[in-house]
């Protein structure tokens, strides 16, 4: 038997959850889930679309340009000592 736990929660929330599940027949620990998944999805695309403006921003600048591929070569370089 999987463990379980009591969340307190506003009633709306506990409503809102019996309807999304109903919708779509999933249990409410399925929606919780399902949203907690979503947010993991939403923070990692933030944090690529940061990465990629920040490597935009990188080639533009020579100077931190060098000092990112000098950083690269020592990590590769401790890598393989």
């Amino acid at each position: 038997m999987a463990q379980t736990t009591t969340v307190k929660v506003q009633i709306t929330t506990r409503t809102r959850l019996k309807e999304i599940g109903a919708a779509t027949r999933r249990t409410a620990d399925e929606v919780i889930l399902a949203g907690l998944a979503a947010l993991e999805r939403e923070r990692w695309q933030q944090l690529r679309l940061r990465a990629t403006e920040q490597a935009a921003a990188l080639v533009d600048d020579e100077a931190d340009l060098a000092e990112a591929r000098a950083i690269e070569a020592d990590l590769a370089e401790f890598r393989a000592w």
